[in-house]
């Protein structure tokens, strides 16, 4: 695995205009995933629960994502669409139901998750294209979308694991302003990926 089991999904980038806004939460503990406070439009036990983000080749993706640290939870298929979706999470649930189990009884459990789950997307048939590419949306024109980011208990030696694989370390780890630690990987269809160095407790 490229990041430690105690890795942290932490962070969505979108830029809405020219400003970027970032989606922090402190910790993987289901309980921390839930909105607290105010209701707002969810309600009180809203969960964020995925992100979606569209691949070429799942297989490709798979192995990475895998490699990255986080568990393949279910696929859905869509024949009459023409496309599937692949869950993942890094989180070690023991109820993750079989393959072979219905559909519709396998999102009947992946919805009632309490932890976010990272989703991909596949359109068949776009493995085969050699010259077919998502943008990947750090890039004009469409640039909008960000990256994904995570936590990590030792981000220099992620880094390399990375690079030992043969994926691209695209920023090196190092210092970012004044907020900590940062480095920036990409996944198999060029989609940014953040690795955040966990900062440390503060003393009592």
């Amino acid at each position: 695995m490229f990041v430690t089991a105690g890795a942290t999904f932490v962070q969505i980038c979108l830029r809405p205009g020219k400003a970027v806004s970032s989606a922090r939460v402190a910790s993987s503990t289901p309980a921390h995933w839930k909105m607290s406070g105010s209701e707002g439009f969810l309600g009180k036990n809203a969960v964020f629960a995925q992100t979606m983000l569209r691949v070429k080749d799942p297989a490709q993706s798979r192995r990475f994502y895998e490699a990255l640290g986080l568990r393949f939870l279910t696929r859905f298929d869509f024949p009459e669409l023409s496309f599937s979706l692949y869950f993942f999470a890094l989180e070690d649930d023991i109820t993750v139901p079989d393959e072979s189990a219905p559909q519709p009884e396998r999102a009947k459990w992946l919805f009632s998750r309490p932890y976010p789950t990272l989703e991909l997307t596949h359109n068949w048939g776009s493995e085969k294209d050699p010259n077919f590419k998502y943008a990947n949306g750090n890039t004009e024109p469409g640039k909008g979308y960000g990256h994904i980011g995570f936590l990590v208990d030792d981000l220099h030696a992620s880094c390399a694991k990375v690079e030992k694989a043969g994926y691209t370390v695209s920023r090196k780890p190092g210092p970012f302003q004044n907020v900590g630690e940062i480095a920036f990987i990409r996944d198999p269809d060029d989609y940014w990926i953040e690795l955040i160095q966990k900062s440390k407790p503060s003393a009592p």
